[in-house]
């Protein structure tokens, strides 16, 4: 019988405490009979949306010094705009994954649900040896198929593109509000973990 792997702190983050979350995020899904994922693309355009009028709003402002939200964000607008490309090409293979039903999607592959989980376990601070004790943790459950394991870093890029355009409109509106003594949302974190992925 092997022997539980011992509790190590991986990257800030207490292995046994992001194995948890990781078996609740599989537990979550529900496969969806004979039915294919089919929200990937309707979740890519909305974000797409909302990042370009965030863009567009990021070039217009005419305030002060930006906060570092929003310097991350002008910084790195082209290495998203590259990623959001790649994902583009990626969409018709993502559709075609098996789907499941969570509390809060229905028609969902079951990759991106782990992806989000997988973001919200870190605060997106990922690491190769969280990914994979996360990935290993999901197997308890339910074993990744080939398909998931071949498109999990679209999906943590989709994933990832949701947080990015979360957080960016709310550093904005924060900025609005608050000028450079608004809260930070978190957009370096995000930003750095596209790098990781990408």
């Amino acid at each position: 019988m092997p022997q539980p792997s011992p509790q190590v702190d991986v990257g800030g983050l207490e292995h046994e405490a992001l194995a948890e979350h990781a078996r609740q995020t599989a537990r979550s899904c529900a496969w969806l009979s004979g039915s294919t994922a089919r929200r990937t693309g309707e979740i890519y355009r909305k974000n797409l949306r909302r990042l370009k009028g965030l863009e567009r709003d990021l070039y217009q402002l005419k305030s002060g010094e930006p906060t570092e939200d929003l310097r991350w964000l002008y910084g790195n607008i082209r290495l998203v705009h590259a990623e959001l490309h790649d994902l583009s090409e990626s969409l018709r293979g993502l559709a075609r994954l098996p789907a499941v039903r969570t509390a809060t999607d229905d028609g969902m592959p079951r990759c991106v649900v782990l992806a989000r989980g997988l973001l919200e376990a870190t605060k997106c601070r990922l690491t190769q040896a969280e990914t994979a004790a996360y990935l290993e943790a999901v197997q308890e459950i339910d074993p990744l198929r080939l398909a998931e394991i071949d498109s999990f870093l679209m999906c943590l890029k989709l994933a990832l593109l949701e947080v990015l355009t979360q957080r960016g409109e709310q550093g904005l509106k924060a900025f609005r509000q608050n000028g450079k003594e608004a809260a930070s949302f978190e957009v370096g974190p995000a930003i750095k973990a596209l790098r990781f992925v990408g």
